[in-house]
């Protein structure tokens, strides 16, 4: 099993910390980075190789970023974030790229596993079951699908594991839906309603696939999740933290727009984004 992190810029400092919690407590082969190009640099071959990390150009995945997004503009009546959208087309396409094996698991670049976590059993995927409920999600499966909701719970984790012949099954789905769309991100585009800035989820998306076809091909099993951490600890948090944490939890998110409440840990993320950062963005490029 791979895991596959989608890395925004932004995320570039914290997604290393990430890599290296997954290397400990996440049995793995690859751990793949899809990201602009232009961030490779902040990525050393000493850091590559010691934890086995593949770079990947999301270019090399979806392709045509810049007209997907025009498309967007043209369809979305409000003020919505395609950098949104176009993680979760990188994450689902990535099962038809010739990286991809039999199974992979997607993983948020801000969320730090604490403890041993398993994610396939020898039969059965395993799903983390959540509280989240977000309306448009259901209308854009329904119009792929023909139905919405049907469990008590949300798929919408801080990460997923995918089943490779089932997500292509599913995209060619949606591409051969009567959505209109020369592409199935087009068709996503499409059918996500124009008024609502959040109208797709791949992990809701995903999940209800399965439940509906596939129900005996998984199972759930509740994670001690915090993903407010953000809102208590910066993101230079310390190992010693962290060991303290991972007796009450086996994931913590540190999510940046998520704001410490004491002056300390806030100075510190405002260092890392308006100092560190920059500087090692500048340093990247010299490489």
């Amino acid at each position: 099993m791979d895991v596959v992190i989608c890395v925004s810029s932004k995320d570039c400092l914290i997604v290393k910390k990430t890599v290296f919690y997954i290397r400990r407590n996440i049995e793995s082969d690859n751990i793949y980075l899809i990201t602009d190009k232009r961030s490779f640099g902040f990525f050393s071959k000493r850091f590559r190789s010691k934890y086995n990390v593949s770079l990947i150009d999301e270019e090399e995945i979806v392709a045509d970023r810049w007209q997907l997004e025009a498309i967007a503009g043209r369809h979305f009546t409000c003020v919505y974030r395609f950098g949104w959208y176009y993680q979760q087309f990188l994450k689902m396409e990535f099962a038809r790229s010739s990286y991809a094996k039999d199974y992979y698991l997607i993983w948020d670049s801000d969320t730090i596993p604490l403890n041993r976590l398993s994610f396939l059993t020898p039969s059965k995927m395993i799903f983390t079951p959540k509280t989240e409920y977000h309306e448009p999600y259901f209308r854009t499966i329904q119009a792929f699908f023909g139905y919405g909701k049907a469990v008590d719970y949300s798929f919408i984790a801080e990460h997923m594991l995918i089943s490779v012949p089932i997500m292509k099954e599913l995209i060619r789905k949606i591409e051969t839906s009567g959505i209109p769309g020369d592409s199935w991100f087009e068709k996503v585009i499409n059918a996500a309603p124009a008024d609502e800035p959040n109208g797709f989820s791949e992990f809701e998306t995903y999940g209800t696939y399965c439940h509906y076809n596939y129900p005996d091909y998984f199972i759930l099993k509740e994670l001690r999740t915090f993903r407010e951490a953000g809102s208590i600890y910066s993101r230079s948090i310390s190992k010693r933290k962290l060991r303290k944490l991972s007796k009450k939890y086996d994931t913590i998110s540190l999510e940046s727009w998520n704001t410490p409440r004491k002056f300390i840990r806030r100075f510190c993320n405002d260092m890392e984004e308006c100092i560190v950062y920059p500087l090692m963005k500048q340093l990247s490029r010299l490489r």
